[in-house]
């Protein structure tokens, strides 16, 4: 073609044969300023600008100054037109909020709209996004939803909702990439990802049983004692196997000795009795007895609790021969398993 096709093609907007298309600014300008008439739906220079779009890249700078302009439609009309950029408009985000503060209603509404378009144009590309700027656009809109959630006199629940739902898919990406994020770098720490499972799934196992069978952990533990030499890796040291699986920490733990004794203590109450030395001082007769140091008229369960309350504790029982001790010691026994928790000694059977 020759120059006059040229010149053609340029006010058609296409210039060469990569045909780029680009935009004049003062007839961006020009439509802008022309809108005076009502604001309508079918509005054709609303229209023409919604068209211009994604077309108008280059445009983005005259139409953020545009924002600024008196003419309150030509503010409206330029948000409008950021909008339908997508996410082409992002450097426009901050000069559009300020124009939800804005005395006109219809001002308003082209600001909230084209800010619906441009956060609707990073949703639809969020899965491409880098992290850096999907957290600088939620930061973003972040503060245009509170703007709008602080104004509900001047906004609808329909104008809130054109942000809210974009934002909250945008989030979910960040959460979903974050997770994403996180598996990968363990995949490349396979090391630390067993250490930190050999230290929170073990233990994690053995609280598990300690709730709802911690007789398996006596169990284990008694399993387990012949392995007494393993050796650590990295620092020589002989541990006993079941202190490496940490099922060592549990094997005194008061549920499982509750436990062992809940499972025979029932055979216990009738086999004791019945013991000569016990069957023969079936019935006790109190006496005076002196505990540590005070002098007690008739010794009972709720004197010795003080004394069984602690973790280990020592009862000597002496005296003259045939002041009772044998009697005493098989009563105190009868205190120790009785099936009354007021009788006992203390709150745990052992």
């Amino acid at each position: 073609m020759g120059n006059s096709d040229n010149g053609h093609r340029r006010e058609n907007g296409v210039v060469g044969g990569n045909k780029h298309h680009y935009v004049n600014k003062c007839k961006i300008a020009e439509t802008l300023t022309n809108d005076k008439g009502q604001m309508t739906n079918d509005d054709p220079n609303q229209s023409a600008l919604r068209r211009l779009g994604t077309e108008a890249k280059v445009a983005v700078p005259s139409l953020m100054n545009a924002l600024k302009d008196k003419n309150p439609r030509v503010r409206k009309n330029a948000a409008l037109a950021l909008g339908a950029m997508g996410s082409e408009a992002t450097s426009a985000v901050g000069d559009v909020i300020p124009l939800l503060q804005d005395n006109e209603y219809y001002v308003r509404y082209g600001a909230v709209k084209g800010l619906a378009g441009i956060i609707g144009g990073y949703q639809d590309i969020a899965d491409n996004l880098p992290s850096a700027k999907l957290t600088k656009v939620i930061s973003d809109f972040e503060k245009v939803l509170k703007i709008l959630e602080d104004n509900q006199d001047k906004f609808t629940e329909l104008d809130t909702a054109k942000i809210r739902r974009p934002l909250e898919a945008l989030k979910a990406e960040k959460e979903t990439r974050l997770f994403d994020r996180a598996v990968e770098w363990l995949l490349k720490h396979k090391l630390l990802l067993g250490i930190a499972a050999y230290i929170t799934l073990l233990p994690s196992l053995w609280l598990i049983l300690l709730r709802v069978a911690p007789l398996w952990l006596l169990k284990l533990n008694n399993a387990l004692k012949p392995y007494t030499d393993f050796s650590l890796p990295f620092i020589s040291i002989n541990v006993p196997l079941r202190y490496v699986l940490f099922v060592g920490w549990f094997h005194y733990h008061p549920r499982v000795l509750d436990a062992w004794v809940e499972k025979y203590i029932h055979s216990v109450r009738e086999q004791f009795p019945k013991k000569d030395t016990v069957n023969s001082r079936a019935t006790y007769v109190p006496i005076p007895a002196i505990l540590d140091g005070n002098t007690v008229p008739q010794l009972t369960p709720e004197n010795l609790r003080s004394t069984f309350a602690k973790k280990r504790s020592c009862l000597v029982i002496c005296g003259e021969g045939g002041v009772g001790k044998t009697s005493l010691a098989c009563q105190i026994a009868r205190w120790a398993i009785a099936e009354t928790k007021d009788q006992r000694l203390c709150e745990h059977l052992w």
